[in-house]
């Protein structure tokens, strides 16, 4: 699964990156923008700035869900990396400071993700900074970005470092009852005879339904999280490793995100495979243009460490 996390600056996009590989294992250590240890940022201006410019792709397993993660730039001047991006992926991550809320750049990104109709989770980060407002922020969220959202978990000790997670609170269930139920008949329904057969037994009913509407892009699941203490993420990535899989085509199909030049000097482009299959040394027409080209080294991602592939199928990027 290919996943983007995406933000305006200094939302702590780069340290959810970085906390998801320690989970994952890819990583000894949590890295951080401000030591200039962060595994996503390796070019100099990024490290110098502590800000994402180009985008990095990182392969991660959780459970059984392998996810290639795209760590994309949220500086207004890179916009247009953020823009080459979006096509590629299967579900997006908006990170959003608790303490700044939502920014103009915030909205940028929202639109432009809910216009290519991709599925976004939403993470209100740093909960731990002093004076946030949690609630304050989840209006800004329903007033200028969706009303359309499911609370997955709250915390305790906001605006403190002793921040834990716990879970939601009965107003903020009921209001996910109402937000499902506005796009479902069938929980609309039970909403209002028989309330406690949404979440009695398994599977939840209400659960699987919002992950429907999620991945049909109408719904917006929220995390509250703080990353630099490893809080929030790992209920995150139990929510992405419930997720199914995206439905592949059975045609080649296949887009190049991102082109640069390897430490020789030659070309080298990222491409996310859609469809059907992608083979060493073999060439393939490029559409709306006249020709073709052929690839002479294929690489994939274990971590953040390529390996040679000779083909590469459906899903995959290389």
């Amino acid at each position: 699964m290919n996943i983007g996390i995406l933000a305006h600056v200094d939302a702590g996009k780069t340290t959810i990156t970085e906390q998801m590989l320690h989970i994952c294992g890819v990583t000894k250590e949590v890295g951080r923008v401000d030591n200039g240890n962060a595994t996503t940022d390796a070019m100099a201006l990024e490290k110098a700035r502590g800000i994402t410019i180009r985008q990095t792709t990182v392969t991660m397993k959780y459970k059984d869900k392998v996810i290639n993660l795209l760590d994309t730039p949220g500086h207004v001047d890179f916009i247009a990396e953020v823009e080459r991006s979006l096509s590629v992926l299967d579900v997006a991550i908006l990170a959003i400071s608790a303490r700044e809320g939502v920014q103009t750049q915030t909205k940028v990104i929202f639109n432009a993700l809910r216009k290519m109709n991709i599925p976004t989770m939403i993470m209100v980060n740093k909960v731990d900074r002093m004076g946030v407002d949690l609630s304050g922020v989840i209006d800004e969220i329903r007033n200028e970005l969706s009303a359309s959202i499911y609370m997955v978990n709250d915390v305790d000790g906001a605006g403190t470092r002793d921040v834990v997670m716990r879970t939601i609170s009965s107003a903020a269930y009921q209001a996910n009852v109402e937000n499902v139920a506005m796009l479902d008949e069938e929980i609309f329904e039970l909403a209002c005879s028989d309330e406690s057969a949404l979440s009695d037994g398994q599977p939840n009913m209400l659960h699987d339904a919002a992950v429907t509407y999620f991945i049909h892009g109408s719904l917006y699941p929220v995390f509250f999280g703080a990353a630099l203490m490893g809080v929030g993420v790992e209920v995150m990535l139990d929510f992405i490793a419930k997720l199914p899989e995206p439905v592949n085509e059975d045609d080649l199909s296949a887009v190049v995100f991102k082109i640069d030049r390897d430490s020789c000097g030659y070309r080298r482009c990222f491409v996310r495979i859609f469809g059907g299959t992608l083979v060493l040394r073999e060439s393939y027409p490029v559409e709306e243009e006249d020709g073709s080209f052929k690839i002479l080294k294929m690489d994939a991602l274990h971590g953040i460490k390529p390996y040679r592939r000779d083909v590469a199928k459906a899903g995959e990027v290389v």
